[in-house]
């Protein structure tokens, strides 16, 4: 019950002038009658019911509805559908570091779903709910792309959606804090995935970068797909883990001098001097491309380090990556 006089004011999750409500935040301030807390699955089912009225089929996304398993029988079988979404390669959530474990706890995310798509999508293929499995290209927060674990969350989609009667497969790309990563990076991911989606069991000896520099870029010099896919695997070597993120984009957003907050592991300076190595290997390979097909002239032009230092000063915030090892030097200058 609200104070008399007052109307409710956000539901658990929502972002109001700027704040954003965890659950323990939210109930502490219902506690003292400063808002209502309305379960998430009562506002879907009001939606659901005047949508369904005018004749709409509804898609929504499934992540807050799973947490309420008991409400899930609830939901009408035709006309609406789950998207149950989840971006990372399966892992135990005891497997992640515990200051992100931490943190993701304090702001009311459930690593319970980082387990992968039957904890995520499991629930509503029980309940007869019709859903669609949503994994992601793992682009956003990484620059360069997080290609293995795009690819093992798109592997852990398709398997689960086959064989559990899901709709269809809906391959999600983002940006998160901007849009910092140019539009190719998506491209290993998105290919891969919809080859994925129509028969994984032909995939496992694809050549990816191959098929993409013959079929969709059509580069004569086959340059992008090779550096699409390496750079894509290359984040991975710095012997730092991370959710939602890439240890370089880690990084890069992190205040110089402090460890960043979303990355846990070991690294050392040898291997961020070879990853910086074969950045500007890459580099140098890209400036020779030529591609006739998918995106063409955006693509060349993508690949022109000295358009993108023109435009946008990240292309020259690569160094700051030694943040990562060396807090008090941390090699700006070097």
């Amino acid at each position: 019950r609200m104070p008399d006089g007052q109307s409710p004011r956000v539901a658990p999750g929502e972002l109001v002038n700027g704040r954003f409500w965890s659950p323990d935040d939210a109930l502490a301030a219902w506690r003292r009658g400063e808002l209502l807390i309305v379960p998430p699955v009562l506002l879907l089912l009001e939606l659901l019911r005047g949508l369904h009225a005018d004749d709409r089929s509804v898609q929504f996304w499934g992540d807050i509805v799973v947490q309420h398993p008991e409400l899930i029988g609830e939901l009408p079988r035709n006309c609406a559908v789950a998207l149950a979404w989840g971006y990372e390669a399966p892992r135990d959530p005891a497997a992640v570091g515990a200051q992100v474990r931490e943190l993701f706890t304090r702001v009311g995310i459930d690593l319970e779903g980082v387990r992968g798509f039957n904890t995520l999508a499991g629930p509503y293929a029980i309940a007869g709910v019709p859903y669609r499995v949503c994994p992601g290209t793992s682009s956003w927060l990484s620059l360069i792309g997080r290609l293995p674990n795009a690819l093992a969350n798109l592997r852990d989609a398709v398997q689960m959606g086959r064989a559990n009667g899901a709709e269809g497969v809906l391959i999600t790309d983002w940006g998160d804090r901007g849009h910092l990563q140019p539009p190719v990076v998506s491209l290993p991911a998105l290919a891969w995935g919809a080859a994925a989606s129509w028969c994984l069991a032909s995939q496992s000896e694809l050549d990816l970068a191959r098929a993409l520099d013959l079929l969709l870029l059509r580069d004569r010099e086959r340059a992008i797909g090779a550096a699409l896919v390496r750079l894509g695997e290359i984040g991975s070597e710095t012997g730092l883990d991370t959710l939602n993120t890439s240890p370089l984009a880690t990084a890069l957003g992190t205040p110089l001098g402090r460890a960043p907050a979303l990355a846990w592991g070991e690294t050392s300076r040898a291997r961020l001097d070879a990853i910086a190595d074969e950045l500007r290997v890459h580099v140098e390979r890209l400036s020779r491309a030529r591609p006739a097909g998918f995106g063409g002239e955006i693509c060349a032009r993508l690949n022109d380090v000295e358009f993108f230092r023109e435009k946008d000063p990240v292309v020259d915030t690569f160094p700051r990556m030694y943040s990562l090892v060396d807090f008090e030097k941390p090699g700006i200058t070097d």
